[in-house]
């Protein structure tokens, strides 16, 4: 595989393909089921908008591609405020084609409790067949970032 990426403090923009071969791993000829991996393409950006002091808006697209797959993509719209709190949706198009209505929409909702420490949750609304099986997923996420002795942070450079 492969990939490029570059960014700047308020923008960042990669593609990549993490296989560029199909690849059987069957472990079982004998059982009739084949498994492989096959390749994968992904294209991402995003940038920060600050709109005031106080907020930024920040939007970002993941597509994804995969041959004989539905057409995929991750919409995506935060908003930071105070550098606190960060509001967000994301739209997951996906799924069956036939609906037209996508994979999912997303809420997300993160609070920078310190410095260091950052506390999300989202929930995901499913829009697809799986609607009938399942009424979504809930998410909780932990974020620390550590420091190094020289007082500076490790560096993410995919976010802002």
């Amino acid at each position: 595989g492969a990939g490029l990426y570059y960014n700047t403090e308020k923008f960042y923009i990669g593609f990549s393909a993490p296989r560029f071969l199909e690849n059987s791993i069957d472990f079982n000829s004998l059982s009739g089921v084949l498994s492989k991996e096959t390749p994968h393409v992904y294209f991402m950006t995003g940038l920060l908008w600050e709109i005031s002091e106080s907020a930024k808006l920040q939007p970002q697209i993941l597509l994804k591609y995969t041959q004989n797959t539905p057409p995929n993509a991750d919409l995506n719209l935060s908003l930071i405020l105070v550098e606190k709190i960060t509001l967000g949706a994301t739209y997951r198009i996906g799924g069956s084609i036939e609906t037209g209505k996508g994979e999912s929409v997303d809420i997300l909702f993160a609070f920078q409790a310190t410095e260091q420490l950052l506390l999300g949750f989202s929930y995901d609304i499913t829009l697809s067949e799986l609607k009938n099986h399942s009424s979504g997923s809930i998410e909780a996420l932990i974020r620390y970032c550590l420091v190094s002795s020289k007082g500076r942070d490790v560096v993410n450079p995919r976010f802002f």
